[in-house]
């Protein structure tokens, strides 16, 4: 006779026992063992609750209780901290396959897992897994953010009952998240090929990506939880973060760097301040509209920067002030700081997507200044160069669409109506015509057509 949970024979009889999971059962199993289980019901329960309904931790719990030091309100407020460890060094007793075991809690449960014995490749999928969220990741989109060759260790670690797959998407069992999370620390330093390979993606500012949003969020739960054991990469990996989710006006993420940046503003280096001002002025003008606070924060990044020391991030102050500058109305101003940005970024020599979005945000300020054809061409060449670099990006739809506003405010409806048949193609073949994105372009679009007194319609964007 073979009693095992994975294992499953042709041949013979069979009979399938499957695990205890129901809270009914689970309290059966706790009162057993524990004999003032039934006056502390309500306390058991969320203890079984706790432990995710693992009944080995179930066991462990109602034997601690009854044999040691802590109360029942003690012991769930401990395993509400972790689950794997209530740090009590009370020993319990477990028969398990024939052998008689004096531990600890912790020591138990670790002895179970072993995952401290798995071999590096696994341990660190491990640590990675325990950055995602309970409803799961796409297999291969999560191989891709760890830079895996193939799926052998994650399909391995399946079959070991450690990856649980539901709808075509893993996670980690729960209690093997708690267990990961305690026994393997996941930090900057064990990560490091998954953070450098997640900071490689966010570099990519001129391409676009159809899984933003699982990467944001996957971002968000990495920068919350992970050991910070090396705090140099750790800020040059949020702020490159920062860039990219600023591209997808991605709100959430962004005020949580935000966040972050602000609690080690007092050790960051002039440059790296100068970028946390930078973000808080971003915030403060994309969400909050407040572009009297974004311009304060803007120029307090610029009086920060040591422009020598970084010539491209100069440029980018310069062109930030310049554009919030634009937004409040001030256009004189404006000018001022968007050409220095220009002739910084021409000193720094080297191409880049910012050089696009310096000239972007400067043919729309001339549009305004009362030169709409020099903005169009300035725009015309940027978006050329975008679509052979990038193809038709969120980038180049941009473009087209600012071109179509400046040829509407002209009087040029055709050429108007073209350019937004090309942006709105764009947006909706990227990210779909319910999204998000496209509702908000769409949106803006309307806005902009009835502050000049053109009615919108349908035909405005379609060919």
């Amino acid at each position: 006779m073979i009693f095992t949970t994975r294992s499953y024979f042709d041949c013979g009889y069979t009979y399938s026992l499957n695990e205890i999971f129901d809270i009914d059962s689970l309290f059966e199993l706790f009162s057993k063992l524990y004999s003032n289980a039934d006056k502390n019901r309500d306390t058991v329960i969320k203890i079984i609750e706790a432990v995710n309904r693992h009944t080995l931790s179930v066991e462990l719990a109602a034997r601690l209780l009854e044999k040691g030091l802590l109360s029942a309100d003690d012991v769930l407020e401990k395993l509400n901290e972790c689950s794997v460890d209530p740090e009590t060094s009370d020993r319990i007793n477990v028969k398990k396959d024939g052998k008689s075991v004096k531990a600890t809690f912790y020591e138990h449960i670790r002895t179970l897992f072993s995952l401290f014995k798995m071999s590096d490749e696994y341990q660190f999928i491990l640590r990675c897994l325990t950055f995602v969220r309970v409803f799961g990741i796409g297999p291969r989109l999560f191989a891709h953010f760890l830079s895996l060759s193939d799926m052998n260790d994650i399909n391995d670690l399946e079959e070991l009952g450690l990856i649980k797959v539901e709808s075509n998407r893993i996670s980690l069992q729960p209690i093997v998240k708690d267990i990961a999370i305690a026994d393997l620390v996941p930090s900057v330093n064990n990560c490091r090929k998954m953070l450098t390979n997640l900071q490689n993606i966010s570099l990519h500012h001129g391409v676009d990506i159809p899984y933003y949003q699982t990467l944001f969020l996957y971002i968000e739960d990495v920068v919350t939880d992970i050991k910070n054991d090396d705090p140099d990469f750790y800020i040059r990996f949020i702020e490159d973060a920062f860039s990219y989710m600023e591209k997808y006006q991605y709100e959430s993420g962004m005020r949580l760097i935000r966040s972050v940046m602000k609690s080690y503003s007092k050790a960051l280096k002039p440059n790296d301040l100068a970028l946390y001002y930078d973000f808080e002025s971003a915030i403060a003008g994309m969400f909050d509209k407040d572009f009297k606070k974004a311009i304060l924060f803007s120029q307090t990044a610029l009086d920060t920067c040591v422009p020598e020391d970084d010539l491209h991030l100069a440029a980018n102050l310069n062109m930030n002030l310049g554009y919030n500058y634009h937004l409040a109305g001030q256009l004189e101003p404006a000018r001022e700081y968007m050409e220095r940005a220009i002739s910084l970024m021409s000193e720094y020599g080297k191409p880049n997507n910012d050089m696009l979005i310096i000239y972007h945000n400067y043919a729309n300020l001339m549009d305004d200044c009362g030169e709409p054809m020099k903005a169009i061409r300035a725009m015309k060449k940027c978006a050329e160069f975008i679509k052979d670099a990038n193809g038709e990006s969120a980038d180049y739809a941009d473009f087209r669409l600012d071109m179509g506003k400046m040829y509407l405010k002209i009087g040029n409806v055709q050429n108007a109506k073209d350019n937004f048949s090309i942006a709105f193609n764009i947006y909706a073949s990227l990210f779909g015509t319910d999204s998000e994105m496209f509702e908000g372009k769409l949106a803006e679009l309307v806005q902009f057509a009835e502050s000049r007194g053109i009615p919108f319609n349908k035909n405005l964007i379609t060919e």
